[in-house]
């Protein structure tokens, strides 16, 4: 459907914010698109003809690499892995970007399909730069067509938050393509090399910088309200009565036209989606009038539109017969079986590491990790590269389906490949039995060094 979409010569005027972000980067010429699966990542990445990494760290890496060389980039991440992400963003936003960068964060406050809940928007404090927050699908194709354009005016990456409201949002936009200038190379150590001999340098940047974002973000603005109990909508978050509302969709939030307007009310009722970042901003701004948050999205709960999978049943009923066990696992369509195998799981990609510490923790027990094949890709191969290191004893299956299948099986591009001072086994889960799961791993616990069952699904 989106391919056909995009290789159409007609307008488009109606869709879903989905599909309203992917024509928004199409349009607005941007030419490299990466990151990592994810609560709908993937459908923005695949719409767009963009490719998947390894990691989202690698992901954001790629993308601002490619508007340094002077090609427009936008790279989509899910909120919980924008902390895989962190150190280059908060990096990006200390440097000067050349051409134009998106960063698009799907941002699961409700908690739909992601393992925590985390508002994104605290990255901000640590890293001020621009965040944009689409009202709507038409806003956030606006948003979205004109943030590499802005993103070059503002020599900063633009952040664009997407929440699960917005998400909801399906209606009307009208697509216009953006004149895309060439950006040639711009040879600058010292605004585009992290170090500490730049940092005074770049101080002196950012703060002009900052100055030229907060001139751009007041002139987004012009607030029509008056009365005693002001209400502010960020982003989708809109109360019932939308009139007698102040629409904000930026982060910094528009200070002086946000005081100038609701000067004269007596209170503030601020909607949004996550914690009360916006409201306690606001709140600084009014520190004598009482501010309240409306947040909906704090009370979604979405775990009855979880399933579990008796796909890998024979594998952990043979587990469970292992006892003085800790069973490591990772993010995946196994995480979550009927019998609860799994003991602990941190975050993605983390279970061999972990694993290795319950070995170092609790030498007495038998570590067994249970990791799939992109998650081991994504942060576990290195992990198991130190196990090798610390002569730690572990025993390591990995479910090997030959991607993230639990956001649409897309692949990774790397390839599993396991320390030469492991021992692998393979086995097939689709002939394989509870009994002959039984026997491997019955002999493989109880071997030293690190045993591979390499579990090809």
């Amino acid at each position: 459907m989106i391919a056909e979409l995009l290789n159409s010569n007609t307008t488009v005027t109606y869709g879903s914010t989905i599909e309203a972000v992917i024509y928004g980067l199409v349009d607005s010429g941007v030419s490299i698109v990466t990151g990592y699966p994810g609560f709908h990542a993937q459908e923005i990445i695949d719409g767009a003809a963009g490719t998947i990494s390894v990691n989202e760290r690698t992901a954001y890496s790629i993308a601002w690499g490619a508007a340094l060389a002077g090609s427009r980039s936008a790279v989509v991440l899910k909120n919980v892995g924008l902390n895989d992400a962190a150190d280059p963003l908060v990096n990006s936003m200390n440097l000067r970007t050349n051409a134009g960068m998106l960063v698009i964060v799907l941002d699961d406050v409700e908690v739909a399909g992601s393992q925590c809940r985390q508002d994104s928007r605290h990255y901000f404090d640590l890293a001020p730069g621009i965040w944009l927050e689409p009202m709507s699908a038409a806003h956030a194709y606006d948003c979205v067509r004109n943030a590499a354009q802005w993103s070059e005016e503002l020599e900063a990456p633009v952040v664009i938050r997407l929440t699960n409201e917005s998400l909801r949002s399906t209606e009307k936009f009208v697509r216009c393509n953006s004149e895309v200038l060439v950006t040639p190379f711009r040879r600058d150590p010292v605004s585009s090399v992290a170090h500490p001999v730049n940092v005074a340098a770049q101080r002196f940047e950012n703060e002009k910088r900052s100055r030229r974002i907060s001139c751009f973000v007041e002139r987004q603005f012009a607030f029509e309200f008056g009365g005693a109990h002001a209400s502010v909508a960020i982003g989708a978050a809109m109360p019932r009565n939308k009139r007698a509302c102040c629409h904000v969709w930026t982060y910094p939030l528009p200070s002086v036209s946000l005081r100038q307007q609701l000067r004269h009310a007596k209170s503030i009722d601020v909607h949004e989606a996550g914690t009360h970042f916006a409201s306690e901003k606001i709140h600084a701004l009014f520190s004598t009038m009482p501010v309240e948050t409306r947040d909906r999205s704090a009370l979604c709960d979405h775990s009855e539109s979880y399933r579990t999978t008796d796909q890998f049943d024979p594998l952990f009923a043979a587990i469970r017969t292992i006892s003085d066990r800790i069973v490591v696992g990772d993010l995946g369509s196994f995480t979550m079986d009927d019998h609860r195998t799994i003991d602990a799981c941190l975050c993605y990609g983390a279970s061999v590491a972990t694993a290795i510490g319950c070995n170092l923790g609790k030498p007495g027990y038998k570590t067994i990790c249970v990791t799939g094949d992109a998650a081991f890709l994504h942060s576990g191969k290195a992990a198991l590269e130190e196990a090798a290191y610390r002569e730690t004893d572990i025993t390591l299956v990995m479910i090997d389906n030959g991607g993230a299948v639990s956001t649409g099986g897309q692949s990774v591009p790397s390839t599993v490949r396991f320390p030469g001072a492991a021992s692998v086994t393979e086995i097939q889960n689709l002939s394989a039995t509870e009994s002959s799961y039984w026997t491997l791993l019955h002999r493989l616990i109880d071997l030293p060094g690190i045993n591979v069952l390499h579990v090809r699904d």
